[in-house]
């Protein structure tokens, strides 16, 4: 950011830009090392008789609380039962 912009911006823009650059950040530590777990499989698929999963060699922190969405349908189910309406018949 050039000095002449950062002196025009707002707050809120400011911080707004910081989250941006911390979320693009985080996203290429993450595919790197994604990238080196796939990378990790293939060199040792050959020596192996069955595929190497990626995922089973390692789950890194991100991939271990992401739920599917029938995941937290069932968690949630009690909330979901009191936010939907009963139908009468």
């Amino acid at each position: 950011m050039l000095e002449n912009d950062f002196k025009r911006c707002s707050m809120r823009y400011f911080a707004l830009r910081l989250v941006g650059m911390r979320n693009k950040q985080d996203r290429q530590y993450r595919n790197e090392w994604e990238r080196t777990r796939w990378q990790t499989a293939v060199m040792l698929s050959p020596h192996s008789k069955r595929p190497v999963d990626p995922l089973k060699l390692i789950t890194f922190d991100w991939e271990r609380d992401a739920l599917t969405i029938s995941d937290k349908i069932e968690k949630y189910k009690t909330i979901f039962d009191k936010l939907t309406p009963i139908a009468s018949a």
